[in-house]
């Protein structure tokens, strides 16, 4: 509960300070020059405590989502292995949800945000990834924290799951593509992440990156002197190294130059974090008029790395060098790239032993 202190100034006058710690509440601290107004702040901080517990839905309307994040974050994360995941979960709900009362979280709220993300283009399966943490954090509030009572996620219908993206790139798109982030970061007023932009879309054409990867990459896990990348957190819960070819290498180091006076590999505008391309990549896209393809599927970044897996696949990489390129943890994922080829029928068929 409430502790209180006397403590003695350098000049020797003394002060007094009430210090309230407990499990699942945030901690507070407050100095008083006069020792009645430090019990009357004790008595009051232990008083609300009191009605809290004794009413537990009062908490439910004056903690927010936020607060749940901020100890999720701090207590929960680290024990995951898709920890990078799970924080982009907490980034979009902070953004969305945040402000809002753990009690004044409804079903249909939730539903709304869902269903303006799948609106800009993401995936079901996107979206309900992005369910199954806002579930996780409820229920921490729930069980571990006794800041809500019921979780409205249980709700919430999850999106079917859609079919793989399968759009490539092609050579043509793929320069017209380029030529348009190039013109896009060369405006008089372009803002840092268009100017980031040609470089964004080479390192994960060059690499196989998935977005989210390339987005919060570190110079501290860049190693231009060996020519390797190292991926400590990943949408699988797995580290990997990746590669660095010369060219991409050259890349890198010219970014470096240029945009190198923070931590992150693409800084946002204000340095203090990494930058989202969604925006600008559109923007490329539409300027070189990349539509649908044949099946009516929009050019979207993941389609980078899917033409990454496609080219290494049709050069005769094997599963086991694939899944190590790309980062893939499952062998179902992988194996989609691995289109049977009539060499290696042929191949197959030559080997054949048949019996006598």
């Amino acid at each position: 509960m409430a502790s209180l202190y006397e403590r003695e100034r350098r000049d020797g006058t003394k002060v007094w300070r009430v210090e309230y710690r407990h499990l699942g509440h945030a901690s507070k601290s407050k100095t008083f020059e006069r020792k009645g107004d430090a019990l009357n702040y004790k008595r009051r901080v232990e008083r609300e405590y009191d009605e809290v517990r004794s009413d537990p839905n009062r908490i439910s309307h004056h903690k927010r989502l936020h607060d749940v994040i901020a100890v999720y974050r701090e207590r929960e994360l680290p024990k995951m292995k898709a920890s990078y995941t799970h924080g982009l979960g907490c980034d979009f709900w902070k953004a969305r949800l945040g402000h809002i009362k753990l009690g004044e979280i409804t079903a249909p709220m939730i539903k709304t945000e869902l269903a303006k993300h799948v609106a800009a283009g993401r995936a079901g399966a996107t979206a309900n990834r992005k369910l199954t943490v806002l579930s996780g954090m409820l229920k921490f509030a729930i069980n571990e924290l006794g800041w809500l009572q019921d979780n409205p996620c249980r709700l919430v219908s999850r999106y079917k799951d859609a079919k793989r993206r399968e759009r490539t790139i092609t050579a043509k798109e793929w320069d017209a593509l380029l030529e348009a982030a190039d013109v896009l970061a060369s405006t008089e007023r372009a803002r840092v992440r268009a100017q980031q932009l040609p470089a964004f879309l080479l390192l994960l054409y060059a690499t196989g990156m998935r977005k989210g990867e390339a987005e919060g990459l570190r110079w501290r896990d860049v190693d231009l002197d060996n020519m390797r990348i190292q991926l400590r957190d990943t949408k699988n819960g797995l580290g990997r190294t990746v590669p660095l070819d010369q060219d991409t290498r050259a890349l890198l180091l010219a970014h470096q130059q240029q945009f190198g006076t923070t931590e992150w590999v693409f800084p946002n505008e204000k340095g203090d974090g990494h930058t989202v391309f969604d925006g600008p990549f559109r923007e490329a896209r539409e300027k070189a008029k990349l539509g649908l393809d044949d099946h009516g599927e929009p050019l979207v970044l993941h389609s980078l790395r899917h033409s990454f897996a496609t080219e290494v696949a049709q050069g005769g990489a094997t599963l086991v060098e694939l899944m190590a390129a790309t980062g893939h943890k499952s062998v179902a994922a992988a194996e989609r790239y691995l289109h049977p080829q009539e060499h290696h029928a042929r191949s197959a068929v030559s080997k054949r032993q048949r019996a006598t």
